[in-house]
């Protein structure tokens, strides 16, 4: 994630902060924004450090870039989706190459081929890193039974609630913390229900990134890293109050959708309280505003 972080930013010279000011004059192009850099990147952190960055330097207005982490939010639940389709398939065989690619490009002079060698170099650790997360507990299974912490109930969903924001805060990455979390389920060690609430926990433990990069920047910075933490929590507040009935939901949801795969579950249920929580406080980005005033 590093390596794709000091990629992406090479780029974000010229072209990103370009099209940054032009595509937030609205609240729904705010959010798209936010979506669509986040789905292209693969990297919420780098959008919203560069968010916060630019916020802070005024390039922006705060309903703006509360619009982007909005979308940020949502457009990186496709990394879910991306990480059940690679625990599909043998891809520490595309690792090397990318990597070998990476290493080339990233000893030339140029910045620019420099910069997409660090984003190879990224891209080929991480399908490295999910093949490993998966082996990894394939064998975890016969040394640790992680089932006997596999508390059923509201219990359940606060244990591994915690879990997921804890991992996620240490290691300031919801898409590895995800990684573990499918693999982990797919191996058997914990139920669908308690991984549900581990990714939800993933949401609650990515506001860190953003909190730490504003730290460092003015008062309108850290006015966006707090409204970060008002839609993080306030969803997974909101989700925990009615998780029974929302995995009927999601049961019911699954059904329509022909969706069998608990793993591909897990993604639909990341995707989708990411897009109620988008499509609920979008319409209280006005009252947000006024409240840092």
């Amino acid at each position: 994630m590093t390596n794709l972080g000091i990629g992406f930013k090479v780029f974000s010279g010229d072209l990103l902060e370009k099209i940054l000011v032009k595509s937030t004059d609205t609240k729904i192009k705010s959010i798209l924004f936010g979506t669509l850099s986040t789905l292209i990147m693969q990297f919420s952190i780098l959008v919203s450090i560069v968010t916060i960055s630019f916020l802070s330097a005024g390039l922006i207005s705060l309903g703006a870039g509360i619009g982007i982490i909005f979308g940020a939010n949502l457009g990186n639940t496709a990394s879910s989706w991306l990480i059940v389709g690679l625990t599909n398939i043998k891809i520490s065989m595309l690792a090397i190459p990318l990597l070998i690619i990476g290493v080339l490009f990233f000893f030339q002079k140029d910045s620019v081929l420099k910069g997409l060698g660090n984003i190879f170099i990224g891209i080929g650790f991480f399908f490295l890193g999910v093949d490993y997360i998966k082996s990894g507990f394939e064998n975890f299974k016969y040394i640790i039974d992680l089932s006997r912490f596999d508390f059923a109930g509201f219990k359940g969903v606060f244990v591994f609630l915690g879990l997921g924001a804890l991992l996620t805060g240490v290691i300031q990455s919801s898409t590895a913390t995800m990684a573990m979390i499918v693999a982990a389920l797919l191996a058997g060690q914990i139920s669908l229900e308690n991984s549900l609430a581990a990714t939800l926990g993933t949401s609650v433990g990515g506001v860190v990134t953003a909190v730490l990069a504003s730290l460092s920047t003015n008062i309108e910075g850290k006015k966006l890293a707090f409204a970060n933490c008002i839609f993080n929590f306030g969803i997974a507040f909101l989700i925990v109050l009615i998780f029974p009935y929302f995995i009927h939901f999601l049961n019911f949801l699954s059904i329509v959708l022909n969706i069998e795969d608990i793993a591909l579950k897990v993604a639909l249920f990341h995707t989708l309280f990411n897009l109620i929580g988008v499509a609920l406080f979008s319409f209280f980005t006005p009252q947000i505003v006024l409240f840092f005033k």
